[in-house]
């Protein structure tokens, strides 16, 4: 009897749930502690997110209409095998190129950045071949992500950032960028089957 290749993995659906137990148990501790979080007062953030939206509907409907063919090519482009990677790199520069601690944010990102990962996320989602791309480079992004946001942290040191400006800032907030690039594509592997 032949193997369906297709057939879901249910592990990976319990890896999910717990990650996002963890996750939830985390955040849900973070009200009670005494240091500021963007979570405790979060009224502008969907707001800038509405903004965003109005920003980008017309490039986004664009591509659903004229632009269909550009939306097509470039998602075959980015199809190419590791060639999704290509897509982190304006994160990682305005992550490198702007100060992480004089500028607002949330989430971990320079909300500046939520700009650029919109339209990526539009991308990812409206092209098959590339999402097919990224779950065959899921094991490959797991690891890539765990040892460079693990290395920004061992850069950290736990503490501050690094000086803006210093080789550490960027080399942290560089590596930090693409891992959690890295992440976010290993999370966003496909649950049908």
């Amino acid at each position: 009897m032949e193997k369906n290749a297709s057939a879901r993995l249910y592990y990976l659906d319990w890896l999910r749930v717990l990650a996002i137990l963890t996750v939830f148990v985390y955040h849900s501790g973070r009200f009670f502690n005494m240091e500021e979080w963007h979570v405790k007062n979060p009224t502008w953030y969907p707001f800038l997110l509405f903004v965003y939206s109005i920003l980008l509907y017309p490039l986004l409907r664009w591509f659903k209409g004229r632009g269909r063919d550009v939306l097509s090519k470039l998602g075959d482009l980015l199809a190419l095998p590791g060639a999704v990677y290509v897509l982190a790199l304006p994160a990682i520069v305005l992550a490198v190129l702007l100060n992480y601690n004089s500028t607002e944010h949330n989430a971990g990102w320079i909300l500046i950045v939520y700009l650029w990962l919109t339209p990526a996320g539009f991308l990812v989602v409206s092209h098959d071949r590339l999402q097919a791309s990224i779950e065959r480079l899921r094991w490959l992004s797991l690891p890539i992500g765990l040892v460079l946001v693990g290395s920004s942290i061992f850069l950290v040191g736990l503490g501050e950032l690094p000086a803006f400006g210093t080789w550490r800032y960027a080399l942290a907030c560089g590596s930090r960028a693409l891992g959690c690039w890295c992440g976010g594509l290993t999370s966003c592997v496909s649950c049908s089957g």
